[in-house]
């Protein structure tokens, strides 16, 4: 606070003169105790006339000064609390702000929360997919396992009734009816039907069959298969039939198969156990064979390429079931 270097002399209502020494007064002391006393001072240093305003008879100067002193405390009182006040509501605004953070932050916790345990549901529910599958998988190879065997032993038995056949004359095994009013039989629309020397070959689309790079038949493959069942019981009711399933070059990153030749012996299977529950076509007169991405028939280099390489060939043998290679 600051004071007056000086001395002044006031006088009251009673004509009374006061000399004091300003450098010991507050500046606010000054103010209010000339507006009390009705002090004034003519440029010429002459004492104004005697004001209306002043200390009541009996009061002496000690008590004036206090009054005044607490009157300037009042007022600098006053602008404290002010002040305080204003800095208070500024505080209220943020503790206000940082609540509504607070609350704002525990519902992103809460969602967060209940994400995680979603995660964690979905996690639990693919792990024990995986476990499914990998379960039906291993059964899968247990019966390719012994699939392959039984296709080796029936390409044993063909090869010798081919040479039986060679011996009596060069005579071959041809199907029940010509070929040709049979392919003209079996015309429907994702179904081919071809001549390939001793045998018949009626062809599937893979992506037809199944979903993608997967095992799992389609609905549609249901109508397909149904066909091609059709047309074997009709024409070839003895013949020895193979599932032979083959692919194209895609890597197999992010499915269930190490390799090709598991993907398209596991698809073989699904056809295999297709026909058989589903028909009369009986296990000992199919096999199944997975040839991988071995014998494509059109360039991987072209989307169009890939799709014809992923086909599933339902292979019809001149051989019948049950004959002997001497026969």
């Amino acid at each position: 606070m600051r004071v007056l270097e000086s001395e002044t002399t006031v006088m009251n209502g009673f004509g009374a003169t006061t000399t004091w020494h300003l450098s010991h007064l507050p500046v606010t002391v000054i103010v209010s105790t000339l507006a009390l006393l009705g002090c004034n001072q003519n440029p010429a240093g002459t004492p104004s006339p005697p004001a209306t305003v002043g200390a009541a008879p009996g009061v002496n100067q000690q008590a004036y000064m206090a009054e005044l002193q607490r009157r300037a405390d009042r007022q600098q009182q006053g602008q404290l609390d002010a002040e305080l006040t204003e800095r208070a509501r500024v505080v209220l605004g943020r503790y206000d702000e940082l609540e509504r953070r607070a609350k704002e932050l525990d519902r992103n916790n809460s969602e967060l929360h209940a994400r995680l345990a979603q995660v964690k549901q979905r996690n639990q529910l693919l792990e024990d997919q995986n476990h499914l599958l990998q379960t039906q998988l291993d059964e899968t190879s247990k019966q390719l396992a012994t699939s392959i065997d039984a296709t080796k032993e029936s390409e044993q038995r063909i090869q010798t009734m081919l040479a039986s056949t060679r011996r009596k004359g060069g005579a071959t095994i041809t199907p029940n009816n010509s070929y040709r009013r049979n392919l003209t039989a079996v015309m429907v629309p994702g179904l081919a039907i071809r001549q390939d020397g001793d045998v018949v070959r009626i062809e599937l689309p893979a992506d037809t069959l199944f979903e993608s790079r997967t095992a799992r038949l389609t609905p549609e493959s249901t109508r397909l298969l149904d066909e091609v069942a059709s047309v074997i019981l009709k024409d070839y009711p003895r013949q020895i039939v193979g599932v032979e399933v083959h692919t194209d070059n895609t890597p197999l990153t992010g499915t269930l198969w190490r390799n090709p030749h598991q993907l398209t012996a596991a698809q073989s299977m699904a056809v295999f156990e297709q026909l058989s529950n589903r028909h009369q076509l009986l296990p000992q007169q199919m096999f199944v064979m997975g040839h991988g991405q071995n014998h494509p028939l059109a360039s991987n280099a072209t989307t169009a390429g890939q799709a014809r390489n992923r086909r599933v060939e339902i292979v019809v043998y001149p051989n019948l079931v049950g004959q002997r290679g001497d026969d």
